[in-house]
């Protein structure tokens, strides 16, 4: 899906039951780089957010909820005062009364690839931010030489 000056992905996350106990991480620690995501699942369970305090805290299943995070592209663009929250998906453990499996169907929007990351400095003498493609091709670039395949 493209619409002008923007660009979408979808995800499709499955995080099967896991029977070595809590606290096993499925999806680790991050923050999206989009504008917006928009997070549908099938309440498993599971979904915790990093709180001011450093703490991971669980979000609560509402369900036929869709959850709206803001991305680092809004964060930039806001001039921070929307902060992309840091976000993990632990596997739900057999032993947790009323926890399956977790589904989720995740929508990215982002602006396209050659928009500047964020907006540019008003010193001359700063470089010039990167592009959303560039930036993104760092952060894969990390990740991948951190273990993380995609």
């Amino acid at each position: 899906m493209h619409a002008e000056g923007t660009d979408v992905v979808y995800r499709f996350n499955y995080y099967p039951g896991c029977t070595s106990g809590e606290g096993v991480v499925g999806m680790g620690a991050h923050i999206d780089y989009t504008t917006f995501t928009l997070l549908f699942s099938n309440g498993g369970g599971g979904f915790q957010v990093r709180d001011p305090s450093g703490q991971w805290v669980d979000l609560p299943n509402v369900p036929g909820t869709v959850l709206l995070m803001g991305g680092e592209f809004l964060t930039f663009y806001s001039n921070k005062r929307f902060k992309a929250p840091e976000h993990r998906v632990l596997l739900p453990s057999d032993e947790q009364q009323g926890r399956s499996s977790r589904l989720s169907l995740i929508f990215f929007l982002h602006a396209d690839g050659h928009t500047p990351m964020w907006p540019p400095s008003d010193d001359p003498a700063s470089p010039p931010p990167p592009s959303v493609k560039e930036y993104l091709g760092k952060l894969i670039g990390k990740a991948r030489a951190a273990g993380y395949k995609y």
